[in-house]
């Protein structure tokens, strides 16, 4: 009972340098550490602007399904030193991700609201971007001694907003979109 409790609290580290994982797509899931050169390869590569692009005018959701395996991503939750992907292999990262799927407004109106209130929230908002469907993902800096489901909660709840609750496994993945989906990225990201 106690290991089980364990690993359901894994994520629940007071983590002070993060580091999370890049993985060339699904496809080939070697999971390696992300830096700042790789991460701007990545979201600057015309091939991923095509692909997003393509993505994002696709109306077969099969079809769609098979570009996104072709895409890189991102583990913004975790890293894994031993470069497989798996939620026993994650080092938490302090890294929670809040994904709005399908939202109402557009992913930039839901941003703005957003980001006029950081400042007075305590939250550290890294990276805010539209996704090819027209949703939103943020990359949100954790609160010492909370998991990612509470994280998560407690932002979508101070914010309104009406997050993927399927996002909390330390494994999950992001799939990357160019530089011209972004609202916000702040390289502080590789630094804290």
């Amino acid at each position: 009972i106690i290991i089980l409790l364990f690993l359901m609290n894994m994520d629940i580290i007071n983590c002070k340098t993060i580091r999370f994982s890049y993985i060339e797509n699904i496809k080939r899931p070697i999971a390696i550490e992300c830096n700042k050169d790789r991460f701007e390869r990545v979201i600057d590569s015309k091939a991923v602007e095509e692909l997003a692009d393509k993505i994002a005018v696709c109306e077969d959701k099969e079809q769609r399904d098979e570009l996104k395996k072709c895409l890189p991503v991102f583990c913004f939750h975790a890293s894994f030193p031993n470069g497989k992907r798996g939620n026993k292999e994650a080092v938490a990262s302090g890294l929670f991700i809040i994904d709005v799927d399908h939202p109402a407004e557009p992913a930039g109106d839901i941003w703005h609201r957003i980001s006029a209130g950081l400042e007075k929230s305590g939250w550290k908002v890294y990276i805010a971007h539209m996704t090819p469907s027209g949703g939103l993902r943020l990359v949100v800096r954790r609160r010492d001694g909370m998991g990612i489901a509470d994280c998560q909660k407690m932002f979508s709840d101070e914010f309104g907003i009406e997050n993927d609750d399927h996002v909390k496994d330390l494994a999950r993945c992001s799939f990357a979109v160019p530089r011209k989906y972004f609202f916000h990225f702040d390289d502080s990201v590789f630094t804290d």
